[in-house]
């Protein structure tokens, strides 16, 4: 069977089911039509019937039957019926011979619906049933069916003169190339006339010259083509920086490689991306983007062996390829130096975190990705804002622990939490100024360190499960009389702006005020500047009669500012301002100023992570308040 055939044969069964699909069609809306008809002369008919009977003055039998009889004989009907109770008067049925066949005359029938009222004669309530004769719809459909076939055979003929000059068209090229190809196969190549003159091969050469550079220009068109394309399937639009897509490719191949490749992935996230673009402007935020692009690419000091990816919007990775860990430290320190000094130029704060995962050939591409998303969520409590992931085998069960927030709270709600306090003496290093509390989480017999609990509870939105466990352990301690008082406790920022937990922690300053009265809840400079709603935050806790300070001061990017802004009490100046006294005597003018402005606003200042005699004599010296660290006191168990 041929190709003509085939389509031949499909074309007519597509009519045939379009002719039989129209007929069903219009049979249906003929019989609908009929039917409606039917319905309206019936329910006309049988009110004239009870009309009729009901002008009658009395009931009489023989007047009644009359008065059907002669409505009998004017209309066609199949069934009359009056009754009088369970009294029947009068009962008629009639049927009309078909000239069709049976089952014919069935399918185009229209039966006629059941007329029946109800009727007051003498005072006796009467009933009245009518049904006219089935109707048969074949002249209304023949009628119909005419016009369907008429616009049918113009679509027919209409289809057939398209498709026959649409034949036509294919049918002339595909013989072309059959005869062509009949030639090639025996061989009759045409022959090529002789060259008569010179003008004639000047003129062929000309028109070879021609087409050569016809050719050449399309496959130059082409090859342009397909390097957009390429570009567009893995470049980034914006910074012309591989994409996600191919970071996935090309690393996907140096984890699989057979010749034992290793190296580093860095990940980089621009926190605050969102905002920038959102409050400041594209232009501002494309500027520092440019600005943390040249920062990597000038920072990745391992030449061919750095590559660069834009992941999304707010995120890079940057793979390095036979990197050790000594040269991938220096590299993440120069580069988060680099971004720290990138984010001073700048109006707004413009947090950059920086993770760093060292990898080799072999490893599970989604299990170094995890390890390098888990190193950025640990940068963010750092002070400097990166973190190298160095996962042992204890941190690797541990990170498994963690890695779902159905984990993170069965961690939270059945860990073991070991409390202990570590004094801040006064500056006469005798008196108690207050005492802060450390936590050990054990969980599975496992400890984890707290840190990466804090930072998986707030990707998971559980930070305030976890500071509410610890809230209650502290609790108990300070019911049994064991507590050193005052007591400083760490709190997440986003448990304090969960209204819930607010909540909760309001009804116990209710309960427990006393012990609320000696609470310095600390923050993170670094993270409470990174919440819009610091103030807020600490406006919440003072209404519950605490106090508020700020932990490792001094490493935010707008520390003066952020001084005067927030309403704090205490400021815990970070112990690497201490340490660099020896050897930078800027940090001793700058350390003396924050002091004097701190005091000025009536803010207590306490020097931390002191573990020198040198370090607190010079913490005496610039007019600190407190001391903390390991030269003065270690931190002690609770209970």
């Amino acid at each position: 069977m041929t190709l003509k055939t085939y389509f031949n044969v499909i074309i007519a069964f597509i009519m045939v089911s379009l002719f039989i699909v129209i007929t069903s069609f219009t049979v249906s809306n003929s019989k609908a039509f009929m039917k409606n008809q039917l319905a309206e002369q019936t329910e006309l008919l049988g009110l004239t019937l009870v009309q009729s009977i009901s002008q009658s003055a009395n009931a009489n039998h023989q007047l009644l039957t009359e008065q059907v009889s002669q409505f009998s004989r004017l209309h066609q009907y199949a069934y009359i019926r009056v009754q009088h109770l369970d009294k029947t008067f009068i009962e008629k049925r009639a049927t009309q011979p078909s000239a069709m066949p049976k089952w014919l005359a069935n399918y185009l029938s229209v039966s006629s619906p059941l007329f029946q009222q109800s009727f007051a004669l003498a005072e006796q309530e009467y009933m009245v049933q009518l049904q006219l004769q089935a109707s048969p719809a074949n002249n209304y459909i023949y009628g119909s069916f005419k016009d369907v076939c008429a616009v049918f055979t113009f679509f027919i003929c209409f289809a057939w003169f398209i498709l026959h000059i649409a034949i036509r068209a294919l049918k002339a090229p595909i013989d072309a190339l059959h005869q062509h190809t009949n030639k090639l196969a025996n061989k009759e190549f045409t022959e090529a006339p002789e060259i008569q003159s010179v003008s004639e091969m000047n003129a062929l050469m000309s028109s070879h010259n021609r087409m050569t550079n016809q050719v050449k220009e399309l496959v130059n068109e082409l090859t342009q083509r397909l390097e957009h394309a390429k570009n567009a399937l893995y470049r980034d639009e914006l910074t012309q920086l591989g994409n996600r897509r191919l970071f996935c490719a090309q690393f996907e191949q140096l984890l699989s490689d057979e010749k034992n490749q290793s190296g580093a992935l860095i990940l980089v996230r621009l926190s605050e991306w969102e905002t920038v673009r959102r409050k400041e402007g594209f232009s501002v935020a494309r500027s520092f983007l440019e600005d943390v692009i040249y920062t990597l690419q000038t920072h990745s000091k391992q030449g061919v062996n750095a590559r660069i990816f834009r992941l999304n919007d707010n995120e890079f990775a940057c793979v390095l390829q036979h990197v050790t860990r000594d040269e991938l430290v220096n590299v993440l320190s120069d580069m988060a130096s680099h971004l720290a000094r990138l984010q001073g130029q700048y109006q707004q704060k413009k947090e950059v975190l920086v993770g760093a995962v060292l990898w080799q050939s072999g490893e599970a591409m989604p299990e170094v990705m995890k390890a390098a998303d888990e190193a950025v969520l640990i940068a963010a409590k750092e002070r400097r804002k990166y973190h190298l992931y160095e996962p042992s085998q204890h941190m690797k069960k541990v990170s498994d622990m963690l890695a779902t927030r159905e984990r993170v709270l069965m961690a939270i709600s059945e860990s073991t939490l070991g409390l202990s306090q570590h004094s801040v003496m006064m500056s006469d290093q005798v008196s108690l100024m207050f005492s802060e509390v450390l936590t050990k989480i054990t969980f599975q017999d496992e400890v984890i360190p707290t840190l990466l609990l804090q930072s998986k509870a707030e990707q998971f939105s559980a930070s305030g499960e976890l500071d509410k466990r610890i809230f209650n352990l502290i609790r108990s301690w300070y019911v049994k009389g064991q507590l050193d008082l005052p007591v400083s406790i760490n709190v997440s920022v986003h448990s304090v702006l969960d209204d819930t937990f607010y909540a909760w922690l309001t009804e116990q300053a209710h309960q427990f005020a006393d012990l609320f009265t000696s609470i310095i809840w600390e923050f993170d400079e670094q993270m409470l500047s990174q919440s819009q709603l610091a103030p807020q935050v600490i406006s919440k806790l003072h209404k519950l009669g605490s106090k508020v300070a700020i932990d490792h001061f001094g490493t935010g990017d707008n520390t003066l500012l952020a001084l005067r802004k927030w309403p704090v009490d205490i400021v815990k100046l970070d112990g690497s301002f201490i340490r660099e006294l020896e050897q930078k005597q800027d940090s001793w003018y700058f350390l003396e100023n924050i002091i004097k402005l701190a005091h000025s606003l009536g803010v207590v200042v306490v020097c931390e992570q002191l573990e020198s005699e040198e370090q607190v004599k010079w913490a005496q010296q610039l007019g600190s308040d407190g001391f903390q660290g390991f030269k003065l006191a270690l931190p002690h168990a609770i209970g």
